[in-house]
C-alpha cells in the first residue's frame, strides 16, 4: 500500500497555544495547576504518544541542545556547554557541563549516561519511537566523563532540530533506568527544572521544583498537570480559577479566549500541517485525474475560516513554513 500526501493542506495549526491566569493564583500559592487534553501514556523518553505527557516530561529531563526560549530554529547549549563537527560531517564531539546532579540523588550527569541514553534508542527491544532516526549514529563514544563523541553513517544536518530537541534528546540517568527496569515508566529521573512527584492515574501529576536545577531553582514551588479532555471544560475551569494554565488546538475554545480580558493568551505556530492522505494503489485513485479533482474540489479557504475558526493559514506544501526544508 502506498500512501501520497497531495496539497491538500489547508491549516497550519497551534503548537503551542496557551492561556490562565497564571500571575494571580500561581503566585499566592506557589503552585501551578495546569490542564492538559488527556492523561499520561508514559514518562520513557522513547515511548511517549501524547502531548500531556511531552509537556510533563519537558519539564524533568534536559538535552545536550534545546532550542532557545522563543525560538523553533535558534539551538543553544543545554547540558552540552560546546560542540564541533568534523570536517567531512561524520563526527560530533561534545563537550559537557560539570557538575549536573540528576534528580533524587543519583548522581553527577557524564558522558556514560548520554551514551547510555542512545544506546537504548538504538536497541530493538525499547520499541523507541525514534530507532529509525538514531540509524544516523553508527558508534557513541564515551570519550571521558565530560567528553562525547558521535560518529555518524553520514552527514546528518538535521540531527539537531528532529532529534536533540525533541524528546529523543531528553537524557537519561543510567542508574535510574538500570533500577527501575520496566517500572522507569513512573519514576522518571532527569537533570531538568522540576522532580517527578507523584501520579494518580485519571487524577494528576505532581512535579516540585529541582532545588539543583542548573540554570537556578525555578520559582514556582509545585505544579500539578490535570487532565481535562474537553477543551470547554478546562476553559471553564479557567474562569473558575480551578486551573490557571490550559493547552489547547481547539480553535473556539482559542477565540473566545482571545476576547476575554482577564486572560493572557500566548500562541506559536506549529511545526506540522493538516492534511489529507489518499491511497493511491487502489480504485479509482489510482488515476491521477481524480486526485487532481478531489484537489480542486475542496474548498481550504472555507475550512480555514468555518472549521478552524481562521486559527492558522492555508499551505502552500505538505511542509510547514517553520520547518528548514520548507521550500
Amino acid at each position: 500500500m502506498r500512501l501520497k500526501r497531495f496539497q491538500l493542506v489547508w491549516m497550519l495549526v497551534l503548537g503551542l497555544t496557551f492561556f490562565g491566569s497564571m500571575p494571580a493564583s500561581a503566585a499566592q500559592s506557589n503552585v501551578l495547576r495546569v490542564g492538559v487534553n488527556s492523561d499520561l501514556d508514559t514518562l520513557d523518553p522513547a515511548r511517549i504518544r501524547n502531548v500531556a505527557s511531552l509537556l510533563v516530561g519537558n519539564n524533568i529531563y534536559s538535552s545536550l541542545v534545546r532550542f532557545k526560549p522563543g525560538s523553533t530554529t535558534e539551538i543553544e547549549p543545554d547540558l552540552a556547554k560546546s560542540w564541533e563537527l568534523s570536517p567531512d560531517g561524520l563526527v560530533m564531539t561534545f563537550h559537557l557541563r560539570k557538575g549536573v546532579q540528576f534528580q533524587k540523588g543519583f548522581g553527577e550527569f557524564t558522558a556514560e549516561d548520554v551514551k547510555f541514553t542512545i544506546e537504548r534508542h538504538q536497541n530493538k527491544a525499547t520499541k523507541s519511537a525514534f530507532f529509525q532516526m538514531y540509524k544516523a549514529v553508527k558508534k557513541v563514544e564515551a570519550v571521558d566523563k565530560y567528553t562525547l563523541r558521535l560518529h555518524f553513517t553520514a552527514p546528518t544536518p538535521a540531527f539537531f532540530s528532529t532529534i536533540l530537541t525533541w524528546r529523543g534528546g531528553w537524557i537519561l540517568s543510567k542508574k535510574a533506568v538500570e533500577k527501575f527496569g520496566k517500572d522507569y515508566a513512573f519514576n522518571p529521573v532527569g537533570t531538568g527544572t522540576y522532580v517527578f512527584q507523584s501520579y494518580q492515574k485519571g487524577a494528576k501529576v505532581v512535579l516540585t521544583a529541582n532545588k539543583d536545577y542548573f540554570r537556578g531553582q525555578p520559582h514556582i514551588g509545585r505544579v500539578e498537570f490535570i487532565p481535562v479532555p474537553e477543551a470547554s471544560v478546562a476553559y471553564a475551569g479557567i474562569q473558575a480559577g480551578d486551573l490557571d494554565i490550559m493547552y489547547t488546538r481547539n480553535p473556539t475554545v482559542f477565540n473566545r479566549a482571545r476576547k476575554n480580558k482577564d486572560l493572557k493568551v500566548m500562541f506559536a505556530p506549529a511545526m506540522s500541517v493538516r492534511s489529507a492522505y489518499l491511497n493511491t494503489s487502489r480504485g479509482p485513485l489510482k488515476d491521477v485525474r481524480v486526485r487532481r479533482a478531489i484537489v480542486y474540489a475542496v474548498n481550504r479557504k472555507a475550512i480555514l475560516e468555518h472549521v478552524l475558526g481562521n486559527t492558522g493559514r492555508l499551505g502552500s506544501s505538505f511542509l510547514s513554513p517553520n520547518c528548514w526544508t520548507h521550500t
